[in-house]
């Protein structure tokens, strides 16, 4: 059973996110190219926005004994519980990393025919990020393009990250057969798709959404964040998911839609601030504790047409991974009509706010292969953290 929540004025964006546009990754070792938008991989599950797997960090799950949970009792009288505004609006991103990502090196053939990878043999690696060439900040793939075509063969001095630990490459380009200078680097500076919405706090005005961060989808590496748009989005179509081949809702960016704003891109989400004047119809509800979470029925919110955003019957099938951050929950769809309409969890539902007892409790994030009935969710407390 379906219940339509209420069509938002402004849409929103898609993990189970949707890649509609993944920035160019630009080749700079022979003819430039430009791969296709890339798919989140959501357990197998292909999307714009590539989850970035477990996070080790540990939230305590002591046990308490009878006088430290009459304490802990005290406390939580004391504390003020949190309201938000769920979410469930497919909205639109146009993420711009901080630097440019190596996604593929290769070789260059020089002049004289023989071929070598001057960046490779400088040190830089796939999934290095790219943030300075002799000094000048670099942004896009075309200013690096620039620089090392103008190069002469001049050595270039590359500073660089791997791992969050900066290091320095010089690295030589090589003149081509068509005399143009390369460095045998593939790199990409952005991306874009559509996910949802999973809350929204009215008091500051800022949002998250995923419940999984945005990934290179080439190195499933954690892209890092310059800047990033929020876009009105509209949901035109559906592609069923099915045992194998994940599903996805398709969507487009509205034209001159600019909503808001990205401000951080983590392994739990994105974050970010709506534009002052933006109103959410929805009325805030109480939020939960990992704690407060239990094995039985809930419900998602998600958009998966023109009606705007409906309510949905799952199944909290086990709750595990509570020492993560990440994939804390197991969850089965269980309404006949999103089962029908879209066979289980498909991509562009990450981000999915999930409630049960009234409270919201965590988001949708992946989708497993095998079965697109079920996938993973992230519990809201550990959204909330950031």
């Amino acid at each position: 059973m379906k219940k339509i929540v209420k069509k938002l004025a402004v849409g929103l964006l898609i993990t189970a996110f949707i890649c509609v546009a993944a920035g160019a990754a630009v080749n700079i070792y022979g003819t430039d190219k430009i791969t296709g938008y890339g798919r989140e991989l959501i357990s197998g599950i292909k999307n714009i926005f590539v989850s970035s797997g477990e996070n080790d960090d540990s939230l305590s799950d002591t046990p308490q004994t009878p006088q430290n949970s009459m304490q802990s009792n005290k406390d939580k009288e004391q504390e003020v519980t949190v309201s938000l505004i769920p979410g469930g609006q497919s909205f639109g991103v146009k993420f711009y990393a901080d630097g440019v990502m190596v996604v593929g090196v290769s070789d260059v053939t020089g002049q004289d025919g023989k071929a070598s990878s001057p960046a490779y043999d400088a040190g830089i690696r796939v999934k290095d990020i790219i943030k300075t060439v002799d000094g000048r900040s670099i942004s896009s793939n075309e200013e690096l393009i620039s620089i090392v075509r103008a190069s002469e063969g001049q050595a270039l001095k590359i500073e660089a990250e791997r791992d969050g630990e900066g290091f320095t490459a010089t690295v030589t380009p090589v003149s081509d057969e068509k005399g143009e200078y390369k460095i045998g680097l593939t790199v990409r500076d952005s991306t874009a798709g559509i996910g949802t919405i999973t809350y929204y706090d009215p008091v500051n005005h800022t949002f998250a959404a995923l419940g999984h961060g945005i990934n290179d989808t080439d190195t499933q590496q954690l892209l890092p964040l310059r800047r990033g748009e929020v876009l009105g989005a509209d949901i035109f179509g559906i592609v069923k998911g099915q045992i194998g081949s994940p599903g996805e809702l398709q969507g487009t960016f509205r034209e001159n839609s600019d909503i808001g704003i990205l401000y951080e891109n983590s392994a739990e989400g994105i974050f970010g601030e709506l534009n002052e004047g933006f109103v959410y119809p929805a009325q805030p509800i109480p939020t939960a504790e990992k704690s407060e979470v239990k094995e039985g029925p809930a419900t998602i919110m998600c958009t998966i047409d023109d009606s705007g955003v409906q309510e949905f019957e799952i199944e909290i099938v086990n709750i595990i991974n509570t020492q993560k951050t990440t994939k804390n929950m197991l969850i089965k769809v269980t309404d006949p009509d999103l089962l029908a309409a879209t066979g289980g969890i498909v991509q562009g539902m990450s981000g999915s706010p999930i409630i049960q007892n009234g409270k919201l409790i965590g988001a949708v994030t992946h989708v497993l292969v095998n079965d697109p009935t079920e996938g993973y969710a992230i519990f809201i407390e550990n959204m909330m953290a950031h």
